[in-house]
């Protein structure tokens, strides 16, 4: 029993990552597409493709270690 409580709040440790992790993201995301319509900086075609590029990486490695603490648990 006391492995299964242990195991269900590791679950809900990695699930609060997961969500920290996604809304981080999308909050870079967000700032990014804000600052480059509004135009506080100006950003160019290949700057612009790369901070995209650094969110999908973001992204992407929260959903990867998301997976991994999942199957750590099980």
């Amino acid at each position: 029993m006391k492995r299964n409580s242990k195991s269900v709040g590791s679950h809900i440790i990695a699930i609060t990552l997961i969500v920290l992790l996604v809304l981080f993201s999308v909050s870079v995301i967000f700032f990014g597409v804000l600052f480059g319509t509004v135009g506080f900086f100006h950003i160019s075609k290949s700057s612009y493709d790369s901070i995209w590029s650094i969110c999908l990486f973001i992204l992407l490695l929260s959903f990867v270690s998301g997976f991994l603490e999942l199957l750590s648990i099980y």
